[in-house]
């Protein structure tokens, strides 16, 4: 079945529209900047670029994070949503570090599921938001 995932994060809003046979068709990555619907707009216009006049069926939305649900679009917690992309990325992965914008998540995988989990509490240092900060003060880029 088609599907259009959204993040919604406190930084990034990252989306992907997902072809009948698990492929992906179209991925995008924004800076939010001015809140989630312009970068959700931002997308689309994405779409459109990449394949003007095609029309995109979508069977399902589903979001995480801070995005909100709503009649075709259902919710997915956050954690689940990494571990199954894992799995289907690197099915042999034991161990997932992911660094959001404010928060931090370390998850133990094993036997295909996910065995535990924990995501910083308060502190902002290791988030992206912090990395970010610390390679302009070394005037370099977070990829750098």
């Amino acid at each position: 079945m088609r599907a259009l995932g959204f993040d919604v994060g406190s930084v990034y809003v990252k989306a992907v529209f997902i072809n009948d046979e698990g492929g992906v068709c179209l991925s995008h990555y924004h800076k939010i900047g001015a809140g989630d619907a312009a970068a959700l707009d931002a997308f689309f216009d994405a779409v459109e670029v990449s394949a003007p006049g095609e029309a995109f069926h979508v069977g399902f939305a589903a979001v995480t994070s801070r995005a909100r649900p709503g009649e075709r679009v259902r919710t997915v917690n956050p954690i689940i949503a990494i571990a199954e992309a894992m799995r289907r990325i690197h099915p042999g992965a034991k161990s997932i570090i992911e660094i959001g914008g404010h928060t931090s998540k370390f998850l133990v995988l094993a036997d295909g599921a996910t065995r535990d989990f924990a995501t910083n509490e308060a502190c902002a240092a290791g988030t992206g938001s912090f990395l970010e900060q610390q390679a302009r003060r070394l005037e370099l880029t977070v990829e750098e």
